[in-house]
């Protein structure tokens, strides 16, 4: 699992297309899996399948945006082994949340 940030001055749906078209120039498999309530509030969930040089990885992000950032929480596995971490991985991705100090 892990978070990554940028700035960014869009909206989360123009936002979501660009993640799209780079997944796709690079091969991988992008799905838009639709919102998902987090403790940070509403946010868009995403799949990646992608070939690497150790097998097929399935990748989960939880993206959204807050102040002109956009926090990007990833959770993968290989593919073959996503299912039995899925429930961890959906659970911790519903866990992410900003503190009184604004941070995720």
């Amino acid at each position: 699992i892990n978070l990554g940030t940028e700035t960014y001055k869009g909206s989360l749906k123009q936002y979501l297309q660009i993640i799209k078209s780079i997944n796709e120039s690079h091969g991988s498999e992008w799905k838009d899996l639709g919102n998902i309530q987090t403790k940070a509030g509403n946010a868009n969930l995403s799949q990646v399948d992608t070939k690497t040089e150790w097998g097929d990885v399935r990748m989960m992000h939880v993206i959204l945006i807050r102040d002109d950032q956009v926090y990007i929480l990833t959770a993968a596995a290989l593919k073959e082994e996503f299912p039995k971490f899925y429930k961890d991985f959906f659970n911790a991705m519903r866990s992410i949340r900003f503190t009184k100090s604004d941070s995720v």
